[in-house]
């Protein structure tokens, strides 16, 4: 049976002197293996030395030390500009006397144009056609402004000129009006000009068989064929020579004079 022995200070164990604190082994690493190869202790706050028992051996890569706090240089501020940024040029030294000036190096990397001024406004939209605004004015004349107001409107708003829409406007317009002078000249007004007279030959023709005068002269028409023999005059009167067919199958001619309604007058058979 064990006997417990209670504390107090009556049991208490007398100290005993360690063996490792009289030879420096109580510290951590011990005093004697402080780079035992150089025989030195490392400054405070240092990394231990490293060994390797491998040092020396054929093909063995030659270790490499760990930094030390202290050495490594400051990191560089991180840049704020940003890299499209032109920095600007460092000022020449001043030429001392005799020395010639320093020729400015010539600068690279920019676009490969003929003209680099024409690229300042690249990057600006495309400005509308101009071709509506020509064929709008062709068509129907001065409204085509309003296609040339709209469009030079859309291109002040992408900061493109508005000056080819009016000059094209312009120039469509003086364009349009001989194009349709020419065109009413040569074709619109003799195809209306010949509709009138040809409505008017009509009525002289149903006038000539239906008039009494022939009626009362005991001329009996049943078809008139009348044709144009002069240009109408100034005051709208023109000759006809019209080929009447009577009612017993015989024909005749009568020459007179009509106006653009049809009213003949003074007429003389044959």
């Amino acid at each position: 049976m064990t006997t417990q022995v209670p504390p107090g200070p009556e049991h208490a164990v007398p100290p005993h002197d360690y063996p490792q604190f009289v030879t420096g082994h109580a510290q951590y690493p011990p005093a004697h293996e402080h780079h035992p190869q150089h025989g030195s202790v490392p400054p405070a706050g240092a990394y231990p030395a490293v060994s390797y028992p491998q040092e020396g051996a054929t093909g063995y890569p030659v270790p490499v030390p760990y930094p030390q706090p202290g050495t490594q240089p400051p990191p560089s501020a991180y840049p704020t500009a940003p890299p499209w940024a032109a920095t600007p040029p460092a000022p020449a030294p001043a030429a001392g006397p005799g020395v010639p000036p320093e020729q400015p190096l010539p600068q690279y990397g920019g676009l490969l144009v003929q003209y680099p001024e024409a690229m300042q406004h690249a990057s600006r939209a495309q400005a509308p056609a101009v071709w509506p605004v020509a064929a709008f004015t062709l068509l129907f004349g001065l409204l085509g402004a309003f296609s040339a107001q709209r469009r030079a409107g859309q291109a002040r708003r992408t900061r493109n000129s508005s000056a080819p829409y009016w000059i094209t406007f312009g120039v469509s317009a003086v364009a349009a009006y001989v194009v349709w002078f020419v065109l009413g000249a040569v074709v619109i007004q003799p195809a209306v000009t010949e509709f009138l007279e040809n409505q008017s030959r009509e009525a002289l023709e149903r006038n000539v068989v239906s008039d009494s005068r022939l009626k009362e002269a005991r001329i009996d028409v049943t078809a008139a064929r009348c044709r144009a023999v002069t240009d109408r005059t100034a005051e709208g009167m023109r000759d006809y020579l019209c080929r009447l067919t009577l009612a017993d199958g015989n024909t005749a001619t009568l020459t007179l004079t009509a106006d653009a309604s049809g009213q003949w007058s003074s007429g003389q058979g044959r």
